[in-house]
């Protein structure tokens, strides 16, 4: 298991770092979710979508080691979202955990 640092906090995490990794995400998964990060070489347009996602979930878009948006994934929605800018990490992990660990944008990760 990895270890994300979201300020101060320390979070186990599964990388997802393939495509294959990074299309499914946390499709399918119905209960106790892992907290997820998907991590890109370099910073492009990611948006993402919770078709197949059971639980709500709190996502992170992350650049150059801070947060820079913070969305809410609603379950089986297939609207995508995310910001209209690059991003080189984007976080997963159950919905309420910002407010739970005070995570806001401008964190360092």
């Amino acid at each position: 298991m990895n270890t994300l640092i979201i300020g101060t906090k320390k979070f186990p995490t599964v990388l997802a770092i393939t495509p294959m990794e990074q299309a499914r995400g946390l499709m399918y998964v119905k209960a106790n979710p892992p907290i997820m990060s998907f991590v890109y070489h370099k910073p492009e347009l990611n948006k993402i979508w919770m078709k197949n996602t059971f639980i709500p979930l709190d996502v992170l878009f992350c650049r150059a080691g801070k947060i820079v948006l913070i969305s809410r994934g609603e379950p089986h929605s297939e609207e995508l979202f995310g910001p209209d800018f690059p991003t080189d990490l984007v976080v997963e992990m159950l919905g309420g955990s910002v407010e739970l660990y005070d995570i806001a944008v401008g964190n360092d990760v």
